[in-house]
């Protein structure tokens, strides 16, 4: 874990070094690293891995991929009470909406620095195989993990091939991908990386937070998930079940989610944090905590942002452990003496109280040593609960409810404290997913847009988000069943001069 902390700071220094190594008075090509200083060794190769395909998949203070929750916002079970009225987190989408096309701007050319930067270490002199071909699988990774992301929000993309990449004066405009093209790159990607990565790390190792196999394995359970290829999916799931990796639910639900429970059974990825290096969950806690709230540390800000939606939350039922110990705040006397409550904040009517658009979803234990919105604690991107759920809907959905699926979906509910279901209660596929679906909710709630993908996956989105904006009867919903996906930017379709076509809708 020291090393993925500590070496973005590494990685720096030595890009910098190489530069400044390079003073000499003649003509430089200030673009590029020297290639005859840096890169040159197996360290610097890491360098160069860490500060491509590390430095997208990380959380952040405000940079890294896990720090937009954009599409997290995007679903009917969450809410942002600071931005109550920006139609994107109602479901109503324009072109050029902020900040739906941040993530294209941002992350869209990355894409080609992953290709350019997985050949250059191919190119180099190695003196460890096995350290090569580790470093070569996490590009491998990063690229289909990339790309996988970029689809669930934008549908195809264009591929450039590493051959117009490495001539810059190729002014080539290129296509978006066809599915078929998409799921080869995304898939070959990946399970030409698995073999050569680690099957986990534990917390504690030197290389804790690195990719492994696991992970690829997970991103390929999301994605025969979205293209409900159940048959694939019901595979993935059950590799990661095997007892070589070592998964297991944590018996208490709020134990994962603290500084104690770094690195539990339960984790399959998760962004490492250090203070002063990367980013924990400080941030996200700030925005959800109400600013009246005393959270026992008096430094920790509090922003008064991410909330769970009224109408989802009444829907817990009483003893549910997921919405204890402080995770959400859900009624409270604040520090002037207000009462906060359902009944007090949104039946009333009350915009300005703090809990009109809904009960503060904090999760995350606060950093006992906070000093601001910085947090040491690590954020969690996968783990096996979403496995267990999933491979339950896989098998559903190929046939109907068993016995088996039933058991996955009780082991995520009893859990929580909650009786398990019968067989009465989910007799009928279309009872199972219902059933399914709402535990899903419930179990993984602000947790990487997986809302999101499971009503998309369903045909339940359109429905879903003009039902939260009756509820809250504030916004008029304008959606519709094309704006599953983001719309592209328009700045991207005119600088390939229109050879990118908008997504339906737009």
């Amino acid at each position: 874990m020291k090393y993925i902390r500590n070496i973005f700071i590494v990685a720096a220094l030595a890009c910098l070094t190489a530069a400044l190594a390079g003073c000499e008075l003649v003509s430089e090509d200030f673009g590029s690293t020297n290639d005859t200083i840096f890169p040159a060794t197996e360290e610097d190769a890491d360098m160069l891995v860490i500060g491509s395909a590390y430095e997208i998949f990380r959380l952040g203070q405000w940079a890294g991929y896990f720090s937009d929750n954009t599409p997290t916002l995007a679903c009917d079970i969450v809410i942002q009470k600071a931005e109550g009225y920006f139609p994107w987190n109602w479901g109503n989408y324009r072109e050029d909406m902020w900040p739906m096309q941040d993530i294209w701007n941002n992350y869209y050319k990355k894409l080609s620095l992953l290709e350019q930067t997985q050949r250059d270490i191919e190119e180099l002199p190695s003196t460890n195989t096995k350290v090569r071909a580790r470093q070569i699988a996490e590009m491998k990774l990063a690229k289909g993990w990339l790309a996988f992301q970029l689809w669930t929000l934008y549908g195809p993309i264009p591929l450039v091939p590493i051959e117009s990449i490495e001539n810059p004066t190729d002014e080539k405009d290129f296509p978006r991908a066809t599915e078929d093209e998409m799921e080869e790159y995304i898939v070959t990607n990946i399970t030409e990386a698995i073999p050569d990565l680690e099957l986990k790390y534990s917390h504690g190792d030197q290389d804790y937070g690195r990719f492994t196999q696991a992970l690829g394995h997970m991103i390929l359970l999301r994605f025969y998930m979205q293209k409900r290829y159940w048959d694939r999916a019901e595979a993935e799931a059950r590799e990661l079940m095997d007892p070589k990796y070592g998964f297991d639910l944590v018996p208490r639900y709020r134990d994962i989610f603290t500084i104690a429970g770094e690195g539990n059974v339960e984790t399959i990825w998760s962004c490492v944090a250090k203070r002063g290096i990367t980013d924990g969950t400080g941030v996200f806690v700030a925005n959800g905590l109400p600013g009246d709230y005393d959270c026992g540390v008096a430094a920790q800000q509090a922003w008064n942002g991410n909330a769970l939606t009224w109408q989802f939350y009444n829907t817990f039922e009483e003893g549910d452990q997921r919405i204890a110990d402080g995770m959400v705040i859900a009624d409270y006397v604040g520090t002037t003496g207000i009462v906060h409550s359902f009944e007090n904040d949104y039946v009333n009517g009350d915009e300005s109280k703090h809990l009109y658009w809904g009960p503060a979803a904090i999760k995350y234990e606060v950093d006992p040593n906070s000093t601001g919105y910085d947090s040491d604690i690590d954020w969690i991107v996968y783990r096996y609960a979403d496995v267990l759920t999933q491979l339950a809907e896989a098998i559903v959905k190929q046939d109907g409810p068993t016995d088996e699926a039933l058991q996955l979906l009780n082991r995520v509910r009893t859990r929580a404290g909650l009786e398990a279901y019968d067989m009465a209660d989910v007799s009928t596929t279309e009872a199972f997913m219902e059933k399914l679906l709402d535990e899903r909710a419930k179990e993984l709630y602000w947790e990487n847009d997986f809302r999101r993908l499971d009503l998309i996956r369903n045909d339940l989105w359109n429905e879903k988000m003009k039902s939260k904006c009756e509820y809250y009867n504030k916004v008029v919903y304008t959606g519709k069943e094309e704006f599953e996906l983001f719309p592209i930017p328009t700045s991207a379709i005119i600088s390939s001069h229109n050879t990118i076509v908008q997504n339906p809708g737009y």
